[in-house]
């Protein structure tokens, strides 16, 4: 996994054996990484600030993302197979 730039915030390993790796930036995304082969995944896009905390449900099936403005979208991960 390599990160380029900006400040890396949160990072968090799924509950199914740290299949996926989140991470957030200042760039206001959450992204998501293959944690046995550093791959990226995907990115996640909608707060409208700094994201200050990332946590998977106890499940692995979705992410959910915070922020200074209250705000905590939840992320469909179930695609990412």
């Amino acid at each position: 996994m390599q990160i380029r730039g900006g400040v890396l915030r949160p990072v968090r390993e799924d509950g199914r054996g740290g299949r996926w790796v989140a991470s957030a930036g200042d760039d206001s995304t959450v992204k998501v990484w293959d944690s046995r082969t550093g791959k990226f995944l995907r990115s996640f896009r909608g707060h409208t600030g700094l994201v200050t905390s990332v946590a998977f449900t106890p499940d692995g099936r979705r992410l959910l993302s915070g922020n200074r403005h209250k705000t905590v979208p939840v992320w469909d991960l179930t695609r990412l197979n």
